[in-house]
């Protein structure tokens, strides 16, 4: 998704597959605007995957992308930064979801 428009319908589909026990994620990218954060469920959202326009680069502004990894923070959502936010972010975050073969939480930090 890159607007909130977007992410507002897209969360329908999430909701869709989490019902069906299926694992479900966000990729924000690229970020065209400031993300309504309160539009990222915990109930139907187990990661989150945030990145910047690349050709041309046209990244999002830090405190948009600053504000979705507090968010995520929040719920217990791993995130995921792109390398290409490398120019705005002094470290990009690498978390990813659980899963039955890793045990437990792979969001190191």
């Amino acid at each position: 998704v890159t607007n909130n428009r977007q992410l507002s319908r897209y969360r329908n589909h999430l909701r869709l597959f989490k019902a069906r026990g299926l694992r479900t994620f966000i990729s924000i990218e690229p970020m065209f605007e400031r993300i309504d954060t309160q539009l990222i469920d915990p109930n139907i959202t187990d990661w989150v995957i945030v990145g910047a326009q690349t050709n041309p680069y046209r990244p999002p502004e830090k405190k948009w992308v600053e504000e979705i990894v507090s968010r995520a923070k929040e719920l217990s959502i791993p995130v995921f930064l792109k390398n290409n936010l490398k120019r705005i972010c002094e470290v990009l975050i690498k978390q990813f979801p659980q899963t039955k073969f890793t045990g437990g939480n792979d969001a190191k930090q």
